[in-house]
C-alpha cells in the first residue's frame, strides 16, 4: 500500500501603469496586465509524481491599442529510481 497526495494552487495578479508627460494631459504609458496560474501535483507514490501548470496573461497598452494574450501548459513527470 502506498500513500498518494494532491496539491493545487492558484494565484491571480492585477498590475496598472499610468505614467504621464509634465502638462498632465495625455499618458505617457498606460497599461495594464491580468494573470492568473493553476497549477496541481500530484504523488502517485513515493517515486512518481506528476502535475500540471496553466498559465494566462492579458495586457492591454490603452496608447497604442494594442492587447497581447499569452497561454500556457506545462505537464510534468518525475520518476525517481
Amino acid at each position: 500500500k502506498f500513500s498518494s497526495s494532491l496539491s493545487m494552487n492558484l494565484t491571480v495578479n492585477y498590475n496598472r501603469t499610468t505614467n504621464y508627460y509634465n502638462d498632465l494631459l495625455k499618458p505617457a504609458t498606460n497599461t495594464s496586465t491580468l494573470s492568473s496560474t493553476v497549477g496541481m501535483s500530484y504523488n502517485f507514490s513515493s517515486s512518481i509524481t506528476g502535475g500540471a501548470n496553466f498559465d494566462y496573461s492579458k495586457s492591454d497598452d490603452m496608447n497604442s491599442d494594442q492587447d497581447t494574450r499569452r497561454v500556457g501548459l506545462n505537464i510534468w513527470t518525475n520518476i525517481s529510481f
